[in-house]
C-alpha cells in the first residue's frame, strides 16, 4: 500500500514487507502525518490518532475517524470564506474538482467587477395589474366583433358565451392567485409561476405557448386597428393601394414597429400611454350607450338597421341565427372561438410580475377587479346592441314598413337577407357600434385605443417571458435573449424576436383565421395553470402555503377539464396540434434535465417557509 492510500489496513498474511509496513501479525510502523498535512490531503485531523496501542496482536488507532466514507474537511473549502459566492458542490467535496490558482484569479476578477443589479420601475396594483388587464381584455373584439357575435348567437347565447368565458377566467384567476401568493414572484410571469410549482418542464412549455399566443394576439389586435382605419379612409375616398389586404399589411407593419419602440423605451412611457388609451376606451363605451338610448338621429340610420331600443327588437334578436359567414357554417363553438380572445387578458399582470411592488397582493386584486368590470361591460354592450339594431338592413329606407314614422314589422325588413344582398345590420356590418353611437368618430378612437393598448400589453410581456426562459437556460436557443440592457434591464433582443413573430402573422391580415388559433393556445395555458394548482393542493408539499385562501382544488380540477373540453369542441384538430406542441416542448426539457432551476426553486420555497 503506497503513501497515497487513505486508509491503513493490515495486508494479506504471507506477503512480503513493503514500504515500511510489516505484514501478518507485525505492527504498522509508518507514523501518521501531521494534522496540517492531513487537512491538506483531505484527511481529518485527530489528536487522539497520534497514539498507538497493542490489541489482539496488532496495532490499532484510538479513533475511527479515518475509516469513514464521508467527505472530510479540506483547507481549500475554507480559504477566503468571507468573500465566498458559492458553496462547494458534492463533487468538489469528494475531490472531483480542486480550486486552482486560475480559479482563484477568475473569482477575484469577478469580485472586483461587482456590478450593481439593474432595478426597474416598480408598479402598484392599479398601474401594474388592473389597467393592463383591462386594456388586454378590451381588445379588438369589443368594437369590431361583439355585434357580429350577437347577430349569430343571439342575445341569449351571447350571454351564455360571456358566462362560460367568465367562469373559465375566474377559476383560472383563482388558481393563478393561489400560485402567485405561494412565495416570492419574480420576473418571468406565467413561466416563473408554473416552473416553481410543477417544475421546469411544465413551466417552460406553458411559457413558450403563452409567449407565442401573446405575440400572435398582438398581431391580431394590430389587424383590427388597420381594418378600422382603412374602413374610415375608404369611406372618405382615401386608400393606400387598390387591395385593402395590402393596406392592412402596410399600416400594420408601421404600427407594430412603433409599438415595439414604445415598449423598448421603458415602463414609464408605456404606463403613460396606457392611461391615455384607457380613458379613450371608456369614453367610447359611454358614447355608444348614450347614442343607443337617444335612438336614431335620421332615417338613414334607420335604413342601416339602427331602429332604437325596443322590446320587439330585443325579442327578435334574443334567439340565435347561425349562418354561413367568414368562410364556414357558424355554430355556437365557432362563435365562441372568435369571442374568447376578448377575455384572455387576465395574465397581463402576472406577465410583468417582476415589475410589481407586491405581486402576491397586486395580481389577485387587480385581475379579479378587471375581470368583473370587463364582464359587466360586455354584458351591457350585448344587451344594447341586441335591443337596438336589426340583423339585416339594405340601407334603403323604402324597404322598411313604416307606420307613423316608426318601424313596426321587424321580421319583414330583411328581404335582402333572402338573397344575401344586405350590406348593413348586425350580420353584415362590423361598424354597427359606430352607427349607434352619439358621435361616430369617438367609436373609431375607442376601437384604435382598445386594439393598440392590447397589442402594446402583449408586446410588453413577451420579451420579458423569453428573457426569463433564457436566464434559466431551459432551451439553448433562448439563451441569446437573456441579456438585459440599460438601467432597467430591458430585453431588447426579445423585442426584436417578438416583432418578427407578430409581423409573420400580421401578413395573414384575417382576424377570423387567427382568433381560433389564439383561443386554443390560451385555453391550453389556462388548463395547465388550473392543473398546477390542483396538483399542488392535492400533494401538499412543504412549500405549498399560499396566502390567497379563496381557491379550491376541485374547482381548479373542474377548470382544467372545462378548458380541455372547450378546446376539443371548438376545433379538435387544432387542439391536437396544440397538445403536440406542448408535449414536444415538455419532452425537450425533460430529457435535457435542467435540474438546477427547479431544485433551486424547491429549496428556496422550503427554506423560506
Amino acid at each position: 500500500m503506497n503513501d497515497e492510500n487513505r486508509f491503513n489496513v493490515s495486508a494479506v498474511e504471507g506477503e512480503s514487507k513493503k514500504n515500511g509496513i510489516h505484514m501478518g501479525a507485525n505492527i504498522i510502523t509508518r507514523p501518521l502525518r501531521s494534522s496540517v498535512e492531513n487537512v491538506e490531503r483531505g484527511v481529518a485531523p485527530n489528536s487522539q490518532s497520534e497514539g498507538w496501542h497493542h490489541e489482539s496482536g496488532w496495532k490499532r488507532r484510538r479513533s475511527l475517524a479515518q475509516l469513514t466514507r464521508e467527505a472530510l474537511p479540506r483547507m481549500e473549502n475554507y480559504r477566503n470564506s468571507k468573500r465566498a459566492l458559492k458553496r462547494p458542490s458534492l463533487g468538489e467535496l469528494h475531490g472531483d474538482h480542486l480550486i486552482t490558482e486560475e480559479d482563484e484569479k477568475d473569482q477575484n476578477h469577478r469580485d472586483t467587477k461587482s456590478p450593481t443589479p439593474a432595478v426597474g420601475i416598480k408598479l402598484g396594483w392599479i398601474q401594474g395589474v388592473f389597467i393592463p388587464c383591462l386594456l388586454n381584455i378590451w381588445g379588438v373584439m369589443l368594437f369590431l366583433r361583439l355585434s357580429w357575435v350577437v347577430s349569430q348567437a343571439g342575445i341569449g347565447l351571447s350571454l351564455v358565451i360571456i358566462a362560460i368565458s367568465a367562469i373559465v377566467c375566474v377559476i383560472t384567476t383563482l388558481s393563478m392567485s393561489a400560485i402567485c401568493t405561494n412565495g416570492e414572484v419574480k420576473g418571468g410571469g406565467i413561466y416563473y409561476i408554473i416552473s416553481r410549482s410543477l417544475g421546469p418542464e411544465f413551466g417552460a412549455s406553458v411559457g413558450i405557448i403563452f409567449a407565442f399566443a401573446n405575440a400572435v394576439a398582438a398581431s391580431m389586435n394590430t389587424i383590427g386597428f388597420c381594418d378600422s382605419l382603412n374602413d374610415l379612409l375608404r369611406s372618405n375616398g382615401l386608400k393606400i393601394t387598390e387591395d385593402p389586404i395590402n393596406d392592412v399589411r402596410i399600416v400594420g407593419t408601421v404600427a407594430l414597429l412603433v409599438m415595439c419602440i414604445i415598449c423598448a423605451v421603458g415602463m414609464d412611457w408605456e404606463s403613460k400611454a396606457q392611461n391615455f388609451l384607457i380613458a379613450i376606451i371608456v369614453g367610447a363605451m359611454v358614447d355608444f350607450v348614450v347614442g343607443t338610448i337617444m335612438g336614431p338621429k335620421d332615417n338613414s340610420e334607420i335604413a342601416k338597421g339602427f331602429v332604437g331600443l325596443s322590446s320587439a327588437t330585443f325579442v327578435e334578436n334574443f334567439k340565435s341565427d347561425f349562418r354561413f359567414s367568414e368562410k364556414l357554417d357558424q355554430n355556437f363553438f365557432s362563435v365562441f372561438a372568435i369571442f374568447f380572445p376578448s377575455v384572455t387578458g387576465i395574465q397581463a399582470g402576472a406577465n410583468i410580475s417582476g415589475d410589481l411592488k407586491d405581486p402576491a397582493s397586486a395580481i389577485p386584486k387587480g385581475t379579479l377587479l378587471a375581470l368583473l368590470i370587463s364582464m359587466v361591460s360586455y354584458t351591457a354592450m350585448v344587451l344594447f346592441a341586441g335591443g337596438g339594431a336589426l340583423r339585416d338592413a339594405s340601407g334603403n329606407i323604402t324597404d322598411l314598413l313604416i307606420v307613423n314614422g316608426t318601424v313596426t314589422d321587424y321580421s319583414s325588413v330583411s328581404l335582402c337577407a333572402l338573397n344575401n344582398t344586405c350590406e348593413y345590420g348586425l350580420h353584415n356590418s362590423y361598424s354597427v357600434m359606430q352607427l349607434m353611437s352619439a358621435w361616430g368618430p369617438f367609436i373609431y378612437g375607442g376601437c384604435w385605443a382598445a386594439t393598440l393598448s392590447t397589442a402594446l400589453t402583449n408586446l410588453l410581456s413577451v420579451p420579458r417571458l423569453i428573457q426569463a426562459l433564457g436566464v434559466d437556460r431551459i432551451y439553448p436557443g433562448l439563451i441569446f435573449f437573456s441579456k438585459p440592457y440599460g438601467r432597467h434591464g430591458e430585453p431588447y433582443r426579445g423585442y426584436v424576436l417578438t416583432f418578427f413573430v407578430s409581423l409573420l402573422f400580421l401578413l395573414i391580415a384575417d382576424l377570423n383565421t387567427i382568433a381560433p388559433l389564439i383561443s386554443n393556445f390560451y385555453l391550453a395555458s389556462y388548463a395547465l395553470i388550473n392543473f398546477c394548482t390542483f396538483h399542488a393542493a392535492l400533494v401538499r408539499p412543504l412549500g405549498w402555503r399560499p396566502t390567497f385562501r379563496y381557491y379550491n382544488m376541485w374547482l381548479s380540477l373542474a377548470g382544467f377539464l372545462m378548458c380541455v373540453a372547450i378546446m376539443l369542441l371548438v376545433h379538435w384538430v387544432m387542439s391536437l396540434v396544440t397538445f403536440a406542441i406542448f408535449f414536444t416542448l415538455y419532452l425537450i426539457v425533460h430529457y435535457r434535465r435542467p435540474g438546477e432551476c427547479h431544485q433551486k426553486g424547491v429549496f428556496n420555497n422550503i427554506m423560506s417557509h
